[in-house]
């Protein structure tokens, strides 16, 4: 009854996957260090959550972002409050990266308003809906870009708003076009790569601090004390207060040498005692205090790294034991406290992201707010969490997805996504390589968790420290291979895959390891697809003074001298030869220039490679019906390659054609290479 109850499920399809509906977890909107954690945005009176939600339009090939208010008395009831405007992209040293963090609004004292930002027309600002949903306003009209905002706390009665902007917009343009008349300097503003224009750095300019009062519509510059206020750092990480009682907790880094080691273990410690239970230390993702300060609550991942099983956990001051309130294979995160209760954002790998409620005291959970229940209807295969280590003891992880109708003893072609395995599994970093879509056609998958350098973290004082240790002598990269062909010899050892049937996907530190793989292992994989490969040569002469310090940081400085083994160990571009593999490349046009000197090596000397340019994309390609496009391309590709099939639905008439001749260029490498071994 049950299988058959199954099977009668549809499978999953490309318009499923681009069809979810994502709910906003994100930094917090006043955030201005790590230390200013918050979680999803329950009013002050306890009875309404608001969250982002985001769709794909695919009429009109555009993501749609809206306002909701959930009635946590209700949890039915929930109601639109107003557009959210255009996605905000992130940007780092001018770099455009082409995601954006979904944002967390602010309540207002009084419980009926949200406040948050709003990209409109080009311009960022701050805006306010009601809760419920009758009224959205624009509050400011500030002449740059608002950055971050938060509520002050100076007894104002809730209706003075602190915020910070970059640089204004209208100046700046005014700059470019002038200097335009007389011709730019070719300075370190340029990365012809990305841009033929100046790039400006935002992160290198001073911040400029305002208020706005909502008691008299006011918008004005902060005073040196409002400023001070707003840049005010705890001293402590995530610390939280008792308001009643006074007491406080925060996590503290206890060892004796805090100048060096990234990410450490963290202790919970309250300014009564520091707690010496097992679980009071590692790596956390929320903490919490009861109303009355007695009891601290957190959630953490239970083992060392930062994958696997998570707990919640909950600890009175003064105990030696902490009592478990619940454990999962889930991911949890942005979890905001009321009363007995925690919401935090869930989802599984085989459920998108839902809200749910968490009884502090049973540990019961209830589902709140679920967008994309439809899920529960489709056939989606099993799916397993896997450890493994590698001959030198570097632990590898990841979840094995099997197809719908896995049949034990039946050997697959397996596809490789990566590079971290947590929560629900979509498509990989970057979402262009569907994982249950794979297993919905009969492919086994590997959802690859790349493996941090835990000793190499605790040896340096900095993220571009480590990066730049982990360059020497590629370390980095044969670290990951290692554990990804260790994680593959596995499941072969487990008689699940067909070895000679493997493929390899990956987009950013993923397509860093399609390349070096196909240099470095040519016989391991069958086919790949990859967003990027990094490292030709034409890469340093097109990041241009902007970006070439940062490349030689890594080792990575002019290939024409002593740097040349360092790029020769990672270019697909100069190990043209040695390349194996029937190569997909799909890049964003903005980081085009570099991918053509692989293509065309590889080219030139006659291996499988075919190539697709997305338009007006960045790292992160976000346009609905790219993704959907990478999607159904991915798919057939591997179909192709590990299947023997074609596909009934090609993406474009003379796809087969231009792909078996591929295949046959293919036979001729295998064969030239056999002759010559």
């Amino acid at each position: 009854m049950l299988a058959a109850a199954l099977t009668s499920l549809a499978l999953l399809t490309a318009h499923d996957l681009i069809g979810i509906v994502d709910v906003g977890i994100g930094v917090a909107a006043g955030s201005i260090s790590e230390h200013d954690y918050e979680g999803l945005a329950v009013s002050p009176d306890g009875r309404w959550l608001a969250v982002e939600t985001r769709h794909a339009d695919l009429p009109n090939n555009t993501t749609r972002i809206h306002w909701q208010v959930i009635d946590l008395r209700s949890p039915d009831r929930v109601i639109d409050a107003g557009d959210g405007g255009e996605p905000i992209p992130y940007v780092s040293r001018g770099y455009v990266n082409g995601a954006s963090s979904p944002q967390i609004p602010r309540w207002s004292a009084d419980s009926q308003w949200i406040v948050y930002r709003l990209k409109r027309n080009g311009q960022i600002q701050l805006w306010r809906s009601h809760r419920d949903g009758t009224r959205q306003e624009l509050l400011t009209h500030n002449g740059a870009d608002i950055e971050a905002f938060r509520w002050s706390a100076d007894g104002s009665g809730g209706h003075k708003i602190l915020f910070y902007t970059g640089p204004p917009r209208a100046e700046l343009e005014r700059q470019l076009r002038e200097e335009g008349t007389r011709g730019y300097l070719y300075d370190e503003r340029f990365a012809p790569g990305f841009s033929t224009l100046p790039i400006h750095d935002t992160d290198a300019v001073p911040r400029s601090f305002w208020v706005y009062d909502l008691s008299a519509g006011i918008e004005r510059r902060a005073t040196p004390d409002e400023q001070a206020e707003y840049e005010r750092q705890p001293v402590r990480k995530w610390l939280r207060k008792a308001s009643n009682t006074g007491i406080a907790v925060w996590l503290e880094d206890l060892r004796s040498d805090r100048s060096v080691g990234l990410d450490p273990d963290l202790t919970i410690t309250t300014s009564l005692q520091t707690c010496k239970a097992e679980p009071c230390t590692g790596h956390f993702k929320g903490l919490w205090l009861s109303d009355d300060g007695q009891v601290v609550y957190f959630l953490r991942w239970i083992g060392p790294h930062q994958y696997g099983r998570m707990a919640f956990y909950a600890w009175r001051i003064g105990s030696a034991r902490v009592k478990t309130i619940l454990t999962s294979d889930d991911l949890y995160e942005g979890c905001a406290k009321f009363a007995g209760h925690l919401y935090c954002g869930h989802e599984s790998a085989t459920s998108p992201k839902k809200i749910v409620g968490i009884d502090l005291n049973t540990g019961e959970q209830s589902t709140l707010y679920d967008p994309n229940a439809h899920f529960q209807s489709l056939r989606l295969g099993p799916v397993q969490a896997l450890t493994w280590k590698t001959s030198d003891g570097i632990d590898g992880f990841g979840h094995l997805v099997l197809p719908a109708d896995y049949q034990g003893g039946r050997r697959y072609p397996l596809i490789v996504v990566q590079y971290r395995s947590r929560g629900f599994l979509r498509g990989g970093i970057g979402d262009e390589y569907p994982i249950h879509l794979f297993a919905a056609h009969g492919f086994a998958v590997l959802s690859f968790h790349r493996p941090d350098d835990e000793a190499l973290e605790a040896t340096s004082t900095s993220y571009e420290e480590l990066e730049r240790k982990g360059w020497i002598d590629h370390r980095d990269r044969r670290r990951v291979l290692s554990a990804l062909e260790a994680g593959i010899d596995e499941l072969d050892r487990r008689g699940i895959i067909d070895p000679t049937r493997v493929g390899l996907t990956g987009l950013s530190d993923g397509g860093e390891t399609v390349a070096y793989a196909l240099i470095h292992s040519p016989t391991r994989f069958a086919a790949a697809a990859a967003s990027w490969t990094c490292c030709a040569p034409t890469f340093f002469y097109v990041a241009g003074p902007k970006y070439q310090p940062l490349l030689a940081s890594y080792g990575f400085d002019n290939p024409e001298g002593p740097a040349r083994p360092q790029w020769h160990g990672a270019s697909v571009a100069m190990n043209a030869d040695k390349v194996r593999t029937p190569l997909l490349l799909q890049v964003s046009d903005y980081e085009l220039i570099p991918e053509t000197e692989a293509f065309t090596a590889l080219r030139e000397a006659g291996r499988p490679v075919e190539m697709y340019v997305f338009p007006n994309e960045f790292h992160t390609k976000n346009q609905p019906l790219h993704r959907l496009a990478l999607y159904r391309r991915n798919l057939q590709w591997f179909q192709f390659w590990l299947q023997g099939v074609e596909a009934s639905d090609p993406l474009d008439a003379g796809q087969y054609v231009r792909w078996r001749a591929l295949r046959n260029q293919s036979s001729a490498v295998t064969q030239d290479s056999n002759g010559k071994s």
